[in-house]
């Protein structure tokens, strides 16, 4: 009678054997994950989808069943990050995107032979076509100094972008 009423109470424990229930949630660079499983629990958030693999931007190891961090440290222009949890085995792979903020706003281009004319003008939709190659859609105004003195700062090098903001 007695083995009767251990495996009974057995039974009745909640078990979650594997990583389940995976979700998460933004604040501009700011993600928490949260997720069911059995600590500890390991966290691979990176830019593609080689989840487990070494690289990436955060690798971390917790108890806990929910884990927040800031991810504006990552150089990652697209703002798109893939994830997963692992207890005793991975997840599938996750995705979200934040919103990108650069820390630092001043960009170097350098002239490649197409930006700046024969006669010392300006190339505007060569260096804008060039800046979002590398920047990404973020940005509302650039404005371009050259290291020539005739050009710097020269109001006409001031460029208004489009705004699909309704």
């Amino acid at each position: 009678m007695k083995k009767w009423c251990m495996l009974l109470l057995l039974l009745l424990l909640p078990n979650v054997w594997a990583i389940s229930n995976v979700q998460h949630s933004l604040d501009g660079t700011r993600v928490t994950l949260t997720y069911d499983g059995t600590p500890p629990f390991l966290i691979n958030i990176r830019g593609d989808q080689n989840i487990g693999q070494p690289g990436g931007y955060v690798w971390a190891k917790t108890d806990a069943k929910i884990y927040t961090i800031d991810l504006g440290f990552a150089n990652n222009p697209s703002g798109n990050f893939n994830y997963g949890v692992k207890d005793t085995s991975w997840s599938s792979t996750n995705s979200f995107t934040t919103a990108y903020i650069p820390k630092e706003n001043v960009f170097v281009i350098e002239d490649d032979g197409t930006l700046i004319y024969l006669d010392g003008e300006i190339n505007r939709g060569a260096i804008t076509k060039k800046f979002y190659e590398k920047n990404g859609d973020y940005y509302d105004f650039i404005v371009i100094y050259t290291t020539d003195e005739q050009l710097r700062g020269s109001p006409e090098n001031a460029i208004y972008t489009k705004n699909d903001v309704k």
